[in-house]
């Protein structure tokens, strides 16, 4: 599943070798994808160079807790998952022409993992900084929408600060849902404030709420969740009014297009 949605989701950049990775997420509200590949032929390149915004990854830690879970639920592992590597990565990227990837924490049940607010917070810190040494060490490869646990509003604000100003993180990687909370519930207004008056990009990825955790009909969860979840978030934020609220996030849905709003 992890291979197909790095296909369905990855997205043409804007050309030429001074293009930033930050540039393109910052135009592409405006230009759209019409607007962005005629200008790949004006420069004569027959194929686009590519920035993928659905791009996972998992540190050895998150990893490991993320497939202890998944046996002891007797559920099955996606192979992409069990099989992550740094090197496999970017080979899968250089086979697919994907120039550049933004990087994000995206699974059930995130940095959760029924592990307390301190330490979720500590795990999406850890994958945060995990993510930034890639993004170091492999300059133009990778970009990084940081996670937060949302367990605690005041930590959450915090990480969002280290995030973006000490990490220089692309934006922010949020979940559709936390512990059936989904993101225009009040709870999280200090939050989607912040994002707001940073005009910070938000990367959301769905996930399988617990709720609607038995509903897979003899298939994985996220076969039916991943769409549906979405569409819960999204509705969440329309009928809360956050969307009129907080006009200056840019908000990019996963398994949607990678459409900004």
């Amino acid at each position: 599943m992890e291979s197909r949605s790095r296909e369905d989701h990855r997205c043409c950049s804007c050309c030429g070798p001074s293009s930033s990775r930050r540039g393109f997420l910052a135009g592409l509200g405006v230009l759209g994808a019409a607007s962005v590949l005629p200008i790949f032929a004006a420069h004569g390149q027959t194929k686009p160079a590519l920035i993928d915004t659905h791009l996972h990854f998992y540190p050895l830690e998150y990893q490991k807790l993320w497939l202890d879970r998944e046996d002891a639920r007797k559920q099955p592992h996606f192979p992409g998952q069990v099989a992550w590597t740094l090197s496999k990565l970017i080979d899968d990227m250089d086979r697919s022409g994907v120039r550049a990837g933004i990087l994000s924490i995206a699974s059930t049940p995130g940095v959760w993992f029924d592990v307390g607010p301190a330490e979720a917070g500590r795990l999406a810190r850890a994958c945060n900084e995990y993510a930034t040494e890639m993004v170091r060490d492999h300059p133009g490869r990778f970009g990084l929408f940081a996670t937060l646990s949302m367990l605690d509003i005041d930590a959450t604000l915090k990480e969002i600060e280290y995030a973006l100003d000490t990490l220089n993180a692309d934006g922010i990687g949020l979940q559709s849902n936390y512990g059936d909370k989904w993101l225009g519930n009040p709870a999280y207004k200090p939050v989607l404030e912040e994002l707001s008056r940073r005009k910070a990009i938000v990367y959301v990825h769905p996930l399988v709420a617990s709720c609607c955790s038995a509903l897979s009909v003899g298939t994985f969860p996220a076969v039916i969740e991943v769409p549906h979840d979405t569409t819960r978030t999204v509705t969440s934020l329309l009928l809360s009014g956050s969307f009129a609220r907080y006009r200056n996030i840019r908000w990019l849905f996963s398994h949607a297009g990678a459409q900004f709003r």
